[in-house]
């Protein structure tokens, strides 16, 4: 249960920083804040990998997480 918690929290900080990094004009919620964050978290870690900055099955850290959650968050203005 605390692992689910724990998630939320960092999708939470890592979702805030990509809209507050990434300016523009965004209307989703919390609940849609914390799910770019914790995406985002997959997606920078899947983009480190094929950069060759993470090693294979290494998780990412802050800034990959930022990053992929940038990354989400601009997909999803595009659509």
């Amino acid at each position: 249960m605390s692992h689910w918690i724990y998630s939320a929290i960092v999708g939470l900080i890592c979702g805030i920083c990509a809209r507050i990094l990434l300016p523009g004009s965004d209307s989703i919620g919390w609940i849609m804040t914390i799910l770019v964050g914790i995406v985002g978290a997959y997606v920078g870690t899947a983009l480190g990998s094929a950069l060759g900055m993470l090693k294979a099955g290494q998780a990412a850290g802050w800034l990959w997480s930022i990053i992929g959650a940038m990354v989400v968050l601009f997909a999803i203005r595009l659509i």
